[in-house]
């Protein structure tokens, strides 16, 4: 009796001790930890904006030797800007009145650097050139006299901002800032593709992006007076504001512009970002609480010891429980009453199955039944028409099979012309934009649909996209509707300049993309709603007297809305 007793002091002993531990070990590390959080919190904006990784390749290119004129600031916007970037912490490389060969090698060597940037920074002051929708940025040196000269003298710019989004995406998943100054004057202006200002880049959002301009699509930029262009020296009072996002800076620098010159320029983005971006900190931070004083060894101690007390704790328990007969008593009781549970537990468990089976099954049918429904009365009717064989893209837009065909056209435009069996599926060419649109709404009044567009002045068209008639597809849209390039197989999928033997084909006779399309690449060029400068339009996808490496790069090209050729074509779609 004397043993059991104790026995049992000893076990209140350890179970008394083994809490107590527990406890003034907790109470410790918690006061570590939250003294470690307070640090954080009071440094964590500094903290953040220091461990990013911050690049930036900065070009002004003003003494230009060949077709250009020289420019007054370029070189003075890169270098103050090249400043306050360093006094924020970014790497800065920047190069001055350089030519081809070493804005090459600069563009190399930001590449190699974004592999590990978080924020990846380019900007450019000097010329700059849009083309048929592509922009180039001009060398000092460059002796361009045409259009035909930009691809040997010139930096494409669309591939340099592709090539560098690329490699964030796929390395550090950083982001990519583009600030151009580029749109000064422009020789080429005059030329048929030429505009004097610089093209929206579409871009694809592999990575997060924001694309500057110092102008608006197709105007031109301000040289200045002073010693910086409009455009930069509002960047520069504004650019190293802490916390404050990207955009929000760029709103400021529009209105400073805009006020600066009299309403004659009016900068612009476009921007592709899940988050506010912060070239200077990054607002408030979320304090992390595995980092400063307490290091993994103390981490990994507490957890021992923690592990060592529970151990001890169950123990004591045990003992109690086997050694005194207040224990064994206890734990019969307990052993009865859970058998007594499970068994009333198995009973009502196997008929709330029963019962969920039957609902369950019940739920499923009416779901299919309602889902079936559903397709016969909605899908199935917005996809019909009258002459056109069409295919749902996506979950909201339709598109036809193939670009319209000979046969197509006469059934709608009610041309009685004899074709003979082997031209009616070939793709109607020979057709302007305009064209295209007269088309569209005919087709859609023969569709009972609404026609989207309003053809009595054809100087200005009006688009109302409320409507749910038949149309051109976006740029976008017809992007999407391709799909990517790397998954098309040129020969079996597409007619160009190597394959079509020098003339026209019938549409759907190479292999459909993914999407059940035919011809979305080669064939013929492909009418898009876009206008890409004042009286142009856009021509998407190659055509079968195109060289194959063009009309997968998904260049586009812009003409003007009147131009037919025997390589241009269209297909239609509309909005579900």
């Amino acid at each position: 009796m004397v043993v059991k007793n104790k026995i049992k002091q000893f076990l209140l002993f350890c179970a008394i001790l083994s809490f107590s531990r527990v406890s003034l070990f907790a109470a410790q590390f918690d006061a570590e930890e939250q003294n470690v959080i307070v640090q954080e919190n009071n440094q964590s904006d500094a903290s953040h904006s220091e461990s990013q990784k911050k690049i930036a390749l900065v070009i002004g290119n003003a003494r230009y030797k060949g077709t250009f004129d020289s420019l007054a600031n370029p070189v003075n916007d890169a270098k103050d800007l090249q400043g306050k970037l360093i006094d924020i912490g970014f790497e800065v490389n920047c190069i001055t009145d350089a030519d081809r060969k070493t804005m090459y090698e600069a563009f190399k060597k930001f590449y190699t650097e974004c592999q590990t940037a978080d924020i990846a920074l380019l900007y450019y002051s000097g010329h700059g050139v849009e083309s048929n929708g592509e922009n180039y940025l001009i060398p000092v040196q460059a002796n361009i006299s045409s259009e035909a000269d930009l691809d040997s003298d010139a930096v494409l710019l669309n591939r340099v901002v592709e090539q560098s989004l690329d490699v964030l995406g796929g390395a550090s998943g950083g982001n990519l800032v583009v600030i151009l100054d580029a749109c000064r004057s422009n020789p080429l202006a005059k030329t048929r593709g030429a505009s004097r200002g610089l093209a929206v880049i579409d871009a694809t959002p592999v990575a997060g992006y924001i694309i500057a301009y110092s102008c608006r699509p197709g105007t031109f930029a301000l040289d200045g007076d002073g010693r910086h262009s409009p455009f930069t020296a509002a960047l520069l009072n504004h650019i190293d504001e802490p916390n404050v996002s990207f955009t929000d800076i760029l709103g400021v620098v529009r209105g400073e512009v805009q006020e600066a010159t009299q309403n004659m320029q009016l900068p612009s983005y476009t921007a592709e970002i899940s988050s506010p971006l912060y070239l200077n900190g990054k607002g408030k931070v979320s304090p992390r609480k595995t980092t400063g004083s307490v290091t993994a060894s103390a981490s990994a101690l507490y957890v021992v010891v923690i592990v060592l007390l529970c151990v001890l704790l169950v123990a004591t328990v045990t003992l109690f429980l086997l050694l005194t007969e207040r224990g064994r008593l206890a734990v019969a009781k307990a052993s009865e009453s859970v058998a007594r549970g499970v068994s009333a537990g198995r009973k009502k468990a196997t008929a709330f199955a029963q019962v969920a089976q039957q609902k369950i099954s019940n739920v499923k049918q009416s779901v299919l039944s309602k889902t079936e429904s559903k397709k016969e009365e909605l899908v199935q009717p917005e996809i019909q028409s009258k002459v056109l064989d069409s295919v749902v893209v996506g979950k909201s837009l339709i598109v036809a099979k193939t670009p319209v065909t000979l046969a197509q056209w006469n059934e709608v435009m009610q041309q009685n012309v004899a074709l003979e069996t082997v031209q009616k599926d070939y793709p109607v060419t020979g057709v302007s934009w305009y064209d295209a649109l007269s088309f569209l709404n005919a087709l859609s009044v023969k569709d009972n649909l609404e026609p989207v567009y309003n053809l009595s002045d054809p100087n200005n068209v009006l688009v109302d996209n409320s409507k749910n008639g038949w149309r051109l597809p976006s740029k976008k849209e017809w992007l999407s509707a391709a799909g990517h390039a790397s998954l098309v197989n040129a020969d079996s999928q597409m007619w160009y300049d190597k394959n079509a033997e020098g003339s026209l084909h019938a549409c759907a006779q190479k292999e459909a993309n993914k999407a059940g399309l035919y011809d979305m690449f080669g064939l013929v060029w492909e009418w898009c709603s876009d206008s890409p400068c004042l009286g142009q339009r856009a021509l998407m996808g190659g055509s079968w007297d195109c060289d194959c490496s063009w009309a997968l790069s998904r260049k586009m090209q812009s003409v003007l809305a009147s131009y037919k050729s025997d390589n241009t074509g269209f297909r239609g779609v509309r909005s579900i």
